[in-house]
């Protein structure tokens, strides 16, 4: 049995249980096995409900489906350097130094030679190790971020549905999640996080969730959601939001909402193509998609009508 199929059979007997600490205990535990943590993020949260995957149905239960019920990898991977370096950046941050050099390693340039001479290791050219470096002392430094987060991984059960926040860190003493965020420009973060913003709204409903998850989970409420953001600009900057717990609330009926329609979908086995190909919101969307050149997006692509002006 691999790592990936005891993980979700722990999972089952979890929510069989109906949330028997003993389960959720060894659900815990298998997360922090070395083996599921180097697990990609979809196989490794291939077992839960998080608030990536009600994000993803709330643009189209069809896309979800495709992507996180059947695990279809998209034809054309997403994998881009600004996610590469913020991964390297958060790694750092959150498993210290010594974990990091062990994962890591900087080279001139990353090409097959170099991957073949450093096996096991990703790798960071020597302008993007100086850049997470960088982010790094900005983050040490910074007078109201924490001196150090550990990640944490909150559990629960709602509507029948496993659900899992995969923290950056957790503050005990004040209740707070915490999440480290990396951007190009904190400037350009500033003037997008604001409502009615995507920005704003994808990271207020992933912090809404952790707060929901929490709450549903331990029977008590968060205090706010911190969000921790570092740019990588020529130098580093830096900036705090305080997420009140009102505002993470307001996003609570949001949050049941998709968990019911979840739920429907999975017990119908009918996920629906809900995207309005005729408007310009909903072309957008599925231009967006990484599965827009999919055979089984085809019939859908076809149907598109041309712009009459």
């Amino acid at each position: 049995m691999t790592i990936s199929e005891q993980l979700q059979r722990a999972v089952d007997e979890w929510v069989a249980s109906k949330g028997d600490p003993k389960k959720e205990q060894a659900v815990l535990n298998l997360l922090e096995k070395p083996e599921v943590k180097a697990l990609e993020y979809r196989k490794r949260n291939a077992a839960f409900i998080t608030s990536h995957k009600l994000m993803a149905l709330e643009k189209d239960p069809y896309l979800c489906w495709l992507e996180y019920v059947q695990g279809i990898e998209p034809p054309v991977s997403e994998e881009r350097e600004a996610m590469f370096v913020g991964q390297a950046v958060d790694d750092l941050v959150t498993s210290g130094e010594q974990a990091f050099k062990d994962r890591y390693v900087a080279v001139p340039r990353r090409d097959k030679k170099t991957e073949e001479a450093n096996p096991g290791k990703m790798l960071l050219t020597n302008g993007q190790l100086q850049t997470v470096t960088n982010a790094h002392k900005e983050f040490l430094t910074r007078h109201f971020f924490p001196r150090e987060i550990k990640k944490r991984n909150l559990l629960c059960i709602a509507f029948g549905l496993p659900l899992k926040g995969e923290l950056d860190g957790f503050d005990d003493e004040t209740k707070r999640p915490q999440d480290l965020k990396t951007t190009a420009n904190l400037n350009t973060f500033l003037e997008d996080f604001r409502p009615g913003r995507l920005l704003y709204d994808r990271y207020i409903f992933q912090q809404a969730t952790y707060a929901y998850i929490y709450e549903m989970g331990q029977g008590e409420r968060v205090d706010a959601c911190e969000l921790l953001v570092v740019d990588k600009y020529q130098w580093c900057r830096s900036h705090k939001f305080v997420i009140s717990y009102p505002t993470l609330q307001a996003q609570f009926y949001r949050i049941e909402k998709l968990l019911q329609d979840w739920k429907l979908y999975q017990e119908s086995e009918i996920w629906p193509f809900s995207l309005r190909l005729d408007t310009p919101e909903g072309l957008k969307a599925f231009n967006d998609s990484p599965y827009y050149s999919h055979p089984l997006l085809a019939r859908f692509k076809d149907s598109i009508p041309p712009t009459v002006l």
